[in-house]
């Protein structure tokens, strides 16, 4: 296993973690302190925790491949990704799903 190899396998690792923090706050709600840690505030460890993977990972993209990991945060993909799912919600309140 190399380097980016490596990393990529703590990604997923820290994935899955900020997955079941959003498991827990979705079965016991944000504010919950079950676990000594409230879920929004597990949620926030472990996003920044996989940020700091990701950061690693496109830090050594960059060195082997010269690509600079700022670009890889681009603004219109998170908007279209953010109007897509504003587009599900408004569907799914139609459908009565969410309320």
């Amino acid at each position: 296993m190399h380097y980016q190899e490596y990393l990529l396998t703590c990604m997923s690792e820290e994935a899955a973690e900020l997955i079941q923090t959003i498991g827990k706050a979705q079965r016991f709600g944000l504010d919950d302190d079950f676990y000594n840690e409230a879920p929004l505030l597990a949620m926030r460890r472990e996003f920044n925790d996989l940020l700091g993977v990701i950061e690693l990972l496109l830090e050594s993209i960059h060195n082997t491949y010269n690509i600079d990991y700022r670009a890889w945060v681009l603004p219109e993909l998170i908007e279209a990704k953010k109007k897509k799912v504003e587009k599900y919600i408004e569907y799914s309140e139609k459908k009565g799903t969410i309320g």
